[in-house]
């Protein structure tokens, strides 16, 4: 079981990666020096309006990753000793890890704003809610349901995520 949450954690980190270095890094320049000039107001609605972008964005890469999880999958780990069986629970795991990636994103563009204008002690504080969510949720579903159970836990995780720094 522990394979089968590791795999899909690994297939996750690709596109979470590839987002995060392709938009997230950018934002955090541009915010910071937009903060730095004393623009205030111009990055409040630059942050709204690209969590939505990203929200859009994010949403289609997930769906598409959901849509082709079990061709992903096949490409990527059904090489060698990979059973059959073993690759349906990543793909489920894969695909609900997916399900909190659109939340997940936008709350990543969130988190560039609030270190652009150093608000690094409310991240902080968000880090802690999202761990606790994160922990509670794997281990009440974990217990229920299994892998699958444990992998619903960065969806819920994700959105607190969102939640939280939206409200903040």
């Amino acid at each position: 079981a522990i394979t089968e949450i590791d795999y899909g954690l690994r297939l996750f980190a690709i596109p979470a990666t590839i987002f995060d270095s392709s938009l997230a890094a950018v934002l955090l320049a541009h915010w910071s020096n937009t903060a730095r000039e004393g623009g205030l107001n111009i990055l409040h609605e630059s942050t709204k309006r690209v969590v939505l972008i990203a929200l859009a964005m994010a949403s289609v890469i997930a769906g598409v990753c959901i849509w082709q999880r079990h061709a992903i999958v096949g490409l990527l780990l059904l090489r060698g000793k990979f059973d059959v069986n073993s690759a349906a629970i990543v793909a489920q795991v894969f695909a609900t890890l997916m399900i909190g990636f659109p939340l997940g994103m936008a709350a990543l563009v969130f988190e560039r704003a609030f270190m652009a204008v150093h608000r690094t002690r409310t991240l902080l504080g968000v880090a802690g809610a999202k761990l606790t969510v994160r922990a509670g949720v794997a281990i009440v579903l974990g217990a229920k349901f299994g892998v699958l159970g444990v992998a619903v836990a960065q969806p819920a995780s994700s959105a607190a995520d969102l939640l939280l720094q939206a409200v903040l």
